[in-house]
């Protein structure tokens, strides 16, 4: 039977990917790496995301590390502390950084499948104020948007959490109501594999089948 196959796979982003500092919760790439290993497959896994991470933390502190490990799929998932820690997001500027990530991706790992993901809404999980939680949604829209036209434009996978049922799920979420459970952790997991094998299918091109 046909399966997704890989050998190395890399997590690279925020807290969305690393957990929240302190949290005990596995993260969902690590499940992930799990369920893709499946048989018992070897299969090296880094999980180079780290919570508070902006775009261009991912780009200063993890993409070469990246390079180093040379995996063959990628999930690259930031943006989100681009909008929450700025008074004055700037869209352009996380467009720029972000596309340059993928682009030294691309020159330097050709064969890697890179895996990224829009955000659900945040700012109502948010006890924040309405002006800022208009500048919130704003901003995060703004960056769903740049990643889902630079995943077109690169030919990345994207998948769209934005909107997700999760989303008004308790269980998914931590006490901070904003991180994911550990629960929420698993099902992130569950559906990025569910999510990478609709988009390219139950065999990568060029990976070994059983």
């Amino acid at each position: 039977m046909s399966r997704l196959r890989f050998r190395r796979y890399a997590a690279l982003g925020d807290s969305l990917s690393a957990g929240a500092e302190g949290d005990t919760a596995v993260p969902w790439p690590e499940h992930a790496a799990r369920a893709l290993a499946g048989d018992g497959t070897e299969l090296a896994f880094s999980n180079l995301a780290a919570a508070g991470a902006t775009s261009t933390d991912v780009a200063i502190w993890q993409l070469q590390q990246a390079v180093e490990f040379r995996p063959d799929l990628i999930s690259l998932i930031c943006g989100a502390n681009d909008v929450l820690l700025s008074v004055r997001p700037d869209p352009e500027v996380f467009t720029a950084v972000f596309d340059g990530i993928v682009d030294s991706l691309r020159r330097r790992l050709p064969n890697a499948l890179i895996v990224t993901a829009t955000y659900p809404r945040i700012d109502s999980l948010l006890p924040v104020r309405e002006r800022t939680s208009a500048r919130i949604e704003s901003g995060m829209e703004a960056i769903n948007a740049a990643i889902r036209e630079i995943a077109l434009r690169r030919g990345l996978t994207c998948l769209e959490w934005a909107g997700h049922p999760g989303v008004d799920d308790a269980e998914n979420f931590a006490d901070d109501r904003f991180h994911p459970s550990a629960e929420g952790h698993r099902r992130a997991a569950a559906a990025f594999v569910e999510g990478l094998t609709a988009a390219v299918g139950p065999c990568v091109p060029g990976k070994d089948t059983v």
